[in-house]
């Protein structure tokens, strides 16, 4: 499956230079300091016992994207913030090291990057995981289980756009928890301003993630249970794999999709 996540968010300067980026604790709260201070802390929520995963789960690891390009690594930052107990609170970091992999087409953050490559940059960042066209009723089950799930879907639907592609997925969310007796789904979602989590009806997520036949990215193995008690914060930094250059195979889906979010954005964003 080579479509796309050509979606919000980004940052195009890399920190250093390509053959030595900085470490990414050097990216927790470095770039601003209030870098989410126009957006709105969500106050939680109480889980039912009969919700699958927990709603709250990524509600510190949540941030905005603010430009268009980067709903990928903005979700692999949410999840390895999670998985490793590091603060990553803006993209810049993971589209740095997206860029030195060569995972976007062309080099350019604007032009996305493929659910495969996003499986690499996440792998890359020490959280084993893999691609799998899944369904409501195993997501659930991994919710359940405490595994990090990345759903790729059509930001229409969920948003309430105007469908203006098809139907296309064009963007990828992390989903925290499926709460049946409410009837909705909890997303971290970097590409809306009120993404932190976002309820969306669990038919409409349904709808929305069946356009890209129901593509998951899903860790191999469940969160820790509690990250401030690993040993190092720092997340696994393996040797890069050299063999991961240049623009990605488009494959049978040829559309590097760009969403554009200036209409998501309040006049006072």
């Amino acid at each position: 499956m080579d479509q796309m996540l050509g979606e919000p968010g980004g940052f195009g300067v890399a920190g250093d230079d390509l053959g030595h980026l900085s470490d990414p604790a050097d990216y927790a709260h470095a770039a601003d300091e209030d870098y989410n201070a126009d957006y709105d802390a969500h106050p939680g929520v109480d889980a039912a016992d009969n919700v699958d995963g927990d709603p709250n789960e990524y509600q510190e690891h949540w941030f905005y994207q603010e430009r268009d390009g980067l709903c990928g690594p903005s979700t692999v930052a949410q999840v390895v913030s999670e998985y490793t107990g590091l603060d990553i609170d803006n993209p810049e970091y993971m589209e740095d090291r997206a860029v030195e992999l060569g995972l976007f087409a062309d080099g350019d953050p604007a032009k996305g990057m493929t659910i495969d490559n996003l499986e690499v940059l996440l792998e890359d960042q020490g959280v084993p995981c893999h691609v799998e066209h899944s369904s409501m009723a195993d997501l659930e089950t991994r919710l359940e289980g405490g595994y990090g799930v990345i759903a790729f879907v059509d930001s229409d639907r969920i948003w309430g756009q105007p469908d203006d592609d098809g139907g296309k997925p064009d963007h990828v969310v992390v989903v925290a928890a499926v709460d049946e007796e409410k009837g909705v789904v909890y997303l971290s979602d970097p590409g809306n301003p009120d993404g932190n989590m976002e309820e969306v009806p669990i038919d409409v997520f349904e709808q929305s993630w069946a356009s890209s036949d129901h593509t998951m990215l899903v860790a191999d193995q469940p969160a820790p249970d509690d990250q401030h008690e690993r040993p190092d914060s720092q997340p696994h930094r393996p040797e890069p794999d050299r063999s991961v250059s240049g623009t990605p195979d488009l494959g049978d889906w040829s559309k590097w999709a760009v969403i554009d979010l200036r209409d998501l954005r309040s006049p006072t964003r």
